[in-house]
């Protein structure tokens, strides 16, 4: 079900991007990190759906980070931009996955969350605000 919800955030992307503006959904996304707190700061049945709006979220970042750079970077060197941008997710998760989940053995579960919406506000805050200045909104544009 995780899965299907970060299938649909990925589907519905470019639609959304389209209403809000591609700087507005770079900010959304950073709505991650604020659920990830939520979810270890409180115990609640509450919060499940915040977990599949995190999943929409992640899906839904994914396509509009690399149409950014698509549109952005010269088609000279845009091959290489957008697989080092897949590396650099893919060995993120490769080296984060081990350290929450030995964070979760040593902390428990609602602080190891909580460490992990810190880690992404603070470099989600900082590849957005990278974003933001590298490509700055165009006149007339989203």
């Amino acid at each position: 079900v995780f899965q299907l919800a970060s299938a649909w955030g990925s589907a519905n992307a470019h639609r959304a991007q389209k209403r809000l503006g591609a700087h507005a959904s770079l900010v959304l996304t950073m709505v991650i990190a604020l659920n990830f707190l939520l979810i270890g700061g409180f115990r609640t049945a509450a919060l499940i759906p915040v977990i599949f709006l995190n999943a929409f979220l992640w899906g839904f970042s994914y396509p509009i980070f690399m149409d950014l750079i698509n549109r952005q970077i010269s088609s000279t060197i845009r091959a290489t931009v957008l697989s080092v941008a897949n590396m650099t997710g893919s060995l993120s998760y490769v080296l984060l996955a081990p350290l929450f989940g030995r964070a979760v053995d040593t902390l428990s579960l609602g602080p190891s969350f909580i460490l992990m919406g810190g880690y992404f506000a603070l470099y989600g805050g900082a590849a957005l605000f990278g974003f933001m200045r590298l490509f700055p909104r165009r006149p007339n544009a989203n």
